[in-house]
């Protein structure tokens, strides 16, 4: 049986509810804030890094990555 959009809107709601509740649990809560420090602590990263990266990629400068110029390219005679 296919489900109709309606069936699936209101299941993708419910999940997203559910995980509101799980989310309102300390015990839940306090373990997601705990994976959190160790994966930043293992990837030796912070706020300040993440913020700086997203500072060097809005003002690069295309040409730190390609050059251009003039150069003839022979074309075929069809």
């Amino acid at each position: 049986m296919r489900k109709t959009d309606v069936q699936v809107f209101f299941q993708k709601n419910e999940t997203i509810k559910g995980k509101g509740r799980l989310l309102r649990n300390p015990k839940i809560s306090s373990e997601i804030d705990r994976l959190k420090a160790d994966q930043a602590y293992e990837l030796k990263l912070d706020v300040r890094d993440v913020l700086q990266k997203y500072i060097d990629i809005a003002f690069a400068d295309i040409t730190d990555f390609a050059t251009f110029g003039k150069k003839e390219v022979p074309v075929p005679n069809s």
